[in-house]
């Protein structure tokens, strides 16, 4: 916890020490607390601010609001309210620093390469096309949920939903283009996935 007894103290410590939680005055020697609130935004832009006043709130609360202050406790401020206060200010930095950490990790995913495998159904292969989609649809949708499970326990993947005579899966890879030896062992994983699944379904051409 640090004390300034200026505006101008207020954002050189606000430099120093980057708080979470700022309580601020509004009448301050210098600048004012509306104004220290401004500069500290500049480069902290997660901290959180509670304005202490003895004036009359509605004349800052227009301001205050676009620059996102969360209470306004106006004096005598007694230790029981000071302490709600923090106490739901902890949890709003709580919120701020959640979200953060899930944006970095939704970033950190979109960052990632992968491929994409199209499995397609049907029960037997004419001129190079796979015959009665419609009624490999009606197979898959019973046989779905072990084909899942085979598929995933050859790739760490995402198994999209039937759509037709095909399964669609997102395959995470960490770079941007495979060797050709990484090439080749993924066609094969795929050969065996494949196998795999035929055994289990009684014969359905993939």
């Amino acid at each position: 916890i640090h004390c300034a007894k200026s505006g101008r103290v207020v954002v050189e410590m606000a430099q120093a020490y980057s708080p979470d939680i700022c309580f601020m005055d509004i009448q301050m020697p210098g600048i004012s607390g509306i104004q220290a609130i401004r500069e500290i935004q500049k480069f902290n832009s997660s901290a959180v601010f509670v304005i202490i006043t003895a004036y009359d709130k509605f004349n800052y609360a227009k301001e205050a609001v676009n620059l996102g202050v969360q209470e306004f406790l106006t004096k005598p401020v007694n230790k029981k309210v000071i302490l709600e206060t923090c106490a739901k200010m902890m949890a709003k930095v709580d919120q701020i620093r959640q979200k953060r950490s899930d944006d970095l990790l939704i970033r950190e995913k979109l960052e990632k390469y992968g491929y994409m495998m199209v499995i397609e159904f049907g029960d037997s292969m004419e001129n190079g096309v796979l015959s009665n989609a419609v009624g490999a649809s009606v197979k898959a949708n019973k046989f779905y949920s072990t084909f899942r499970e085979i598929a995933q326990g050859f790739f760490e993947c995402l198994v999209g939903p039937i759509m037709g005579n095909r399964i669609v899966l997102l395959v995470p890879y960490e770079n941007a283009k495979e060797d050709y030896e990484d090439r080749v062992a993924i066609v094969t994983r795929e050969h065996q996935s494949c196998s795999a699944y035929r055994g289990c379904t009684g014969g359905t051409e993939i």
